[in-house]
């Protein structure tokens, strides 16, 4: 399957969602609130894959100073400034569609950011590779707070072992991904599993109803990919619903060294 038919069928998938992935306003809102004391009072922030600005709308309400906001998606970056068309925040906000891996020095300094945040895009680029990348934007002692798919167990159960395996191949533990945190650079603060209930509440139900909508409306008129895309999609959800014990997102809090 071509690569940019994928995307931008999962980016139609995902079009009019709050969240393109899972997450939750008062899970993020506690970790922020437990990294205060590591932030400066006027905070230069990042937020890498932001979507449409769940958590750049959060980060600028609760932080004083600025926030970039950036995704590839120039359908989700004019997504969230509508958004903010009309909304009072502490911060100001500064959206941009870019490739999130190759960010360029003159629109993103290195070593100028107190905060990193990137929930559920590091997989485009791999855990490693995203932290590599990433690391040299922060100041040495900047904070990044960045979920990863990760797997709870080492030993996880054929069916969504095979599925992961073939749709995230560099999918990895806790444990090694807190030794991949260490080795770019980063002092692992903390590590925190979103709960299976902000996957469903947030972002499978509404998922599962535009999916709905889809199908009705596209009819046998949607091309190929995208009922690929449902398809996968599906499958996934069936899996996070019998094995989510196995698997999901944590949230590392990290501290450039």
């Amino acid at each position: 399957m071509e690569e940019q038919a994928y995307i931008e069928a999962m980016i139609e998938l995902h079009t009019g969602l709050e969240r393109q992935g899972p997450g939750d306003a008062a899970f993020s809102k506690k970790i922020i609130s437990e990294i205060l004391g590591e932030l400066p009072e006027s905070v230069k922030a990042i937020d890498l894959g932001c979507g449409t600005g769940g958590a750049t709308l959060l980060l600028a309400e609760l932080l004083s100073g600025s926030v970039q906001a950036v995704d590839f998606s120039t359908a989700f970056i004019a997504t969230l400034k509508d958004n903010l068309v009309g909304k009072t925040l502490s911060a100001e906000v500064v959206a941009s569609a870019e490739n999130f891996s190759q960010l360029s020095n003159a629109q993103f300094p290195r070593g100028s950011y107190d905060l990193l945040w990137s929930e559920g895009a590091a997989y485009i680029l791999g855990f490693s590779a995203a932290l590599k990348t990433w690391r040299p934007l922060l100041k040495d002692g900047g904070i990044a707070v960045i979920s990863e798919m990760s797997w709870f167990t080492q030993t996880p159960s054929n069916d969504v072992n095979e599925f992961w395996t073939n749709a995230y191949p560099s999918m990895a533990t806790e444990e090694d991904n807190i030794e991949i945190a260490k080795q770019h650079g980063f002092e692992v603060l903390k590590t925190v599993r979103l709960p299976a209930k902000a996957w469903w509440d947030n972002y499978y139900n509404p998922l599962l109803q535009r999916m709905q909508q889809l199908r009705l409306n596209v009819g046998m008129n949607a091309d190929q990919v995208l009922f690929d895309v449902l398809d996968d999609t599906d499958t996934e959800i069936d899996l996070f619903s019998r094995f989510s014990d196995e698997y999901g997102y944590t949230f590392y809090v990290l501290k450039a060294l």
